[in-house]
């Protein structure tokens, strides 16, 4: 029997907690050690852990464990990423990679140079539906992909945010259009607007374009419902994915235009019916450590790509510089 993969947590905020929860469950992973600065995280971990809890990331580096799981927040991404690989250790690093484009060149090079893996934690590549639409879409059920429009809103601004709604939301549409498309886009539009007091983007509306294909993002933390959508229009159809309830709708076909009397000024067209695909429903961010744990096991390329996550990350700067009047387009 193959030994269970020792695995290191560095960050334990909220979404610290849930790859705790989650590392502690799976099989054939055993937490080995945990780490936060906050007393106040470590004595939650203490009460429901029995493994070393320390309170700087730099012990992970000295720590007998192979494969760490990297939830700081974003500007600590650099640093501690850095030495976990320099260390010969894979990571996991949440979304975005690095808080800045040249960083993540960096890490990325780093990880090639001393041959360990890195993966991006863009969890919503793990969701059941957006897999399903990315086999429809290569099989061809949508012809030629021409719009992708995203919706990424709600509930709540986070009590002290390190990134904006651009880097902390609409990133995950922007990996998931490279994901879909296969290529990296181009920004042609971005508009935003920092509410009241706020220092960082609260809401944006940013425009990409991948060659023939045009994708329109929102996101925002304003909107008093949380809603994760995602429509994608082709020559041959239409999907549409829910990501919270994990749903893909397909309406495939093109509209057969009833040709009436030419004193008839609109068309009637005959809509689709819709084809509800089969999803086999996962917590995505399991699924995503499952695959980490591949990749370290198995020796196998990691789905989070780090240098597509880079992509993503340029383009939400790219973004974001422009909402700023640092750059235009």
């Amino acid at each position: 029997m193959r030994p269970r993969l020792a695995v290191g947590l560095v960050g334990l905020g909220a979404m610290g907690r849930q790859h705790a929860r989650l590392l502690s469950e799976l099989p054939g992973v055993e937490l080995a050690a945990l780490c936060d600065v906050s007393p106040e995280a470590r004595a939650w971990a203490e009460e429901l852990f029995e493994v070393p809890i320390f309170d700087d990331w730099r012990h992970l580096v000295r720590h007998d464990v192979p494969a760490i799981v990297n939830a700081l927040p974003t500007p600590e991404h650099y640093e501690t990423t850095r030495a976990f690989l320099e260390a010969g250790k894979a990571v996991l690093v949440e979304k975005p990679i690095a808080a800045t484009v040249d960083e993540a060149n960096e890490l990325v090079a780093i990880a090639e140079h001393n041959e360990a893996i890195l993966m991006v934690g863009h969890v919503e590549r793990f969701n059941p539906a957006v897999r399903a639409l990315q086999r429809e879409i290569e099989a061809g059920n949508l012809g030629e992909v021409v719009n992708i429009g995203s919706r990424r809103v709600g509930v709540a601004r986070p009590v002290a945010p390190r990134t904006n709604v651009v880097i902390d939301l609409a990133i995950h549409d922007i990996d998931i259009c490279r994901f879909l498309l296969g290529e990296q886009g181009r920004l042609v539009f971005a508009s935003g607007v920092a509410l009241g007091s706020n220092l960082l983007e609260d809401h944006a509306d940013i425009v990409l374009r991948y060659g023939r294909t045009v994708a329109s993002l929102q996101a925002n933390w304003i909107t008093p419902v949380k809603i994760r959508r995602l429509a994608v229009t082709g020559t041959g159809g239409f999907a549409e994915v829910d990501y919270l309830t994990q749903s893909l709708r397909m309406f495939e076909g093109v509209p057969s235009v009833f040709k009436g009397s030419v004193w008839n000024f609109f068309a009637v067209a005959h809509e689709s019916e819709p084809r509800n695909v089969e999803v086999e429903r996962v917590e995505p961010l399991r699924a995503e450590l499952e695959h980490f744990v591949d990749c370290v096991t198995n020796e196998t390329v990691p789905l989070g790509d780090p240098r597509q996550a880079t992509q993503a990350l340029a383009l939400a700067m790219n973004a974001t510089d422009v909402i700023r009047g640092r750059q235009t387009l």
